[in-house]
């Protein structure tokens, strides 16, 4: 059986858990078998290098050195990894030990992504309130 970890965290704003609940629904219907957790200790488990795929669902958060070291060598030896608009390509702007085909694979840079909020939100205002 293949098996898949979500993590989540980070901004509230991209609302990680709610997101979390759908991926994880989303895995099993596909068959995976799901991990959840809300923690990056969980990438510095040497146990995701068993996994099929990994989803960060984490946006604008810390990693830790021996956690973004075990993720990256995850990664390197065939572990997939998904996501989605900032919990993919914002989850951790202070690293840069992931390579860049990891980092920013998906959305569009930070500059271009606050003008597009900007434009549907002209208060300046996210949904829970938060500024952008």
């Amino acid at each position: 059986m293949r098996e898949a970890l979500i993590v989540w965290g980070g901004w509230a704003g991209h609302e990680p858990e709610q997101c979390a609940a759908i991926i994880k629904d989303i895995l099993e219907e596909d068959g995976f078998k799901v991990y959840v957790e809300h923690s990056t200790e969980a990438f510095a488990d040497p146990s995701i290098h068993d996994l099929s795929l990994i989803v960060p669902v984490i946006t604008m958060s810390k990693i830790e050195k021996e956690e973004v070291k075990n993720l990256a060598a995850a990664i390197e030896s065939g572990v997939g990894i998904a996501g989605y608009h900032g919990g993919a390509g914002d989850s951790f702007r202070e690293s840069n030990r992931l390579p860049v085909h990891h980092r920013r694979p998906v959305g569009c840079p930070s500059r271009q992504h606050h003008q597009l909020h900007r434009q549907h939100h002209p208060a300046g205002r996210s949904a829970d309130g938060g500024d952008y």
